[in-house]
């Protein structure tokens, strides 16, 4: 993969180019499609919200190193110690409840991008899967209950939209 080392280019820019070529072969569950545009919502509710270009960068790689074999020390030589250390946050690790106390210790930076993630797949998911919503919604809802620093008005839209998903994923 090649690595967008050009210093002029400023660093959202950077990353939107690093996160695309890794998803390049990646398409979205359920709605299908390159799977970049899953990363680029995530990035554009961050920068929507306002949070600084760091926090808008790690949305765009938040999936890289759990999805594409692209290490934290990749990002870190790349983007910087912030970037690695908030998409590591956001990594899965082991079992579902050693991601839960990841998520609760992390910053609310990382939470913040946890619930953007959350928001661009939970309405796609509810609404094309009943069945597989009935598994997600709930191991998502947990997750939002320990974002307890994230950005507040991303908390209150994601668990809108949980209430909206359960209720579609009963029928």
């Amino acid at each position: 993969m090649s690595q967008p080392n050009d210093s002029t280019m400023p660093l959202i820019d950077r990353a939107a180019a690093f996160a695309r070529e890794a998803h390049a072969d990646q398409t979205r569950k359920f709605v299908g499609g390159p799977y970049f545009a899953h990363v680029e919502e995530v990035a554009e509710q961050l920068r929507q919200l306002g949070l600084d270009d760091e926090v808008v960068a790690a949305g765009y790689l938040h999936d890289v190193a759990e999805d594409c074999d692209v290490s934290v020390e990749t990002l870190r030589s790349i983007f910087g110690e912030r970037v690695a250390r908030l998409v590591e946050a956001v990594t899965k690790v082991g079992t579902s409840e050693a991601t839960l106390e990841k998520l609760a210790a992390a910053s609310g930076d990382a939470q913040s991008i946890k619930l953007a993630d959350i928001l661009s797949n939970i309405a796609t998911v509810a609404e094309r899967d009943a069945a597989f919503a009935r598994e997600y919604v709930p191991k998502k809802a947990s997750q939002v209950a320990v974002l307890r620093r994230a950005d507040p008005t991303l908390l209150h839209m994601v668990q809108q939209q949980i209430a909206m998903a359960t209720r579609l994923a009963r029928g």
